[in-house]
């Protein structure tokens, strides 16, 4: 659970994040000492909460999307309406977001340099947008446009280069099979590798390999 110290310790918010920390942290410290989670209560609380987020997020000239999409938003606050443990997930989730959010703005490159380096790390894994949002608490078009104004090219695209360039220095130095490269770089359909491969280097695994080894 949360602490106020954790909200008031940190410098980098500033006084809109912490209002919308403290209404989070006043609600959580009530409920707790009272031992009571009412339905009722929490349906209030969500719906105060959410019109608090958009206020904040309007008045920062952020948008809703750079933190949620609206179908996580729904699923998320129609739990927390139901449950306690529902609730504090709600609230987990959006302090997680505004605090991710608030760094990024100052700390772009960060960010990017944490979805290299994850990307870089799980090249033969599910890479979706879905799955790299989750790894820095941002929306998945938020990270997006975020992505392309830094690199200067889309994630597909990103991914795509670097799972061929580790597939070609695996065909250059290594004697594994190509269909288990392919598997190493998230190509679990053999034939859509061998062609994806060829588009990006002008050849065929077989005969990339087959030129180093000359």
């Amino acid at each position: 659970m949360f602490h106020k110290s954790t909200a008031s310790g940190d410098s980098s918010y500033n006084t809109a994040y912490m209002d919308v920390m403290q209404e989070m942290l006043t609600y959580v410290d009530h409920a707790c000492e009272s031992g009571s989670w009412y339905l009722s209560d929490l349906r209030r609380f969500v719906k105060h909460m959410g019109d608090l987020l958009l206020k904040v997020l309007r008045d920062n000239n952020e948008t809703f999307e750079e933190l949620f999409d609206w179908q996580e938003y729904e699923r998320m606050s129609f739990l927390a309406r139901r449950s306690e443990q529902g609730c504090i997930d709600f609230i987990e989730t959006v302090w997680k977001k505004l605090d991710s959010l608030h760094k990024t703005e100052d700390k772009a490159e960060a960010t990017i340099a944490k979805l290299k380096r994850y990307i870089e790390e799980n090249l033969g894994g599910e890479l979706t947008r879905s799955v790299l949002a989750g790894q820095v608490y941002l929306s998945e078009d938020y990270i997006t446009r975020l992505f392309i104004r830094e690199t200067g090219q889309t994630l597909p695209v990103y991914i795509a280069r670097r799972r061929m360039e580790k597939a070609a220095k695996l065909l250059r130095e290594s004697t594994d099979p190509i269909s288990k490269i392919a598997m190493e770089v998230g190509y679990s359909n053999f034939s859509y590798f061998s062609k994806t491969f060829r588009d990006y280097v002008g050849s065929t695994p077989n005969e990339y390999r087959a030129k180093y080894r000359k």
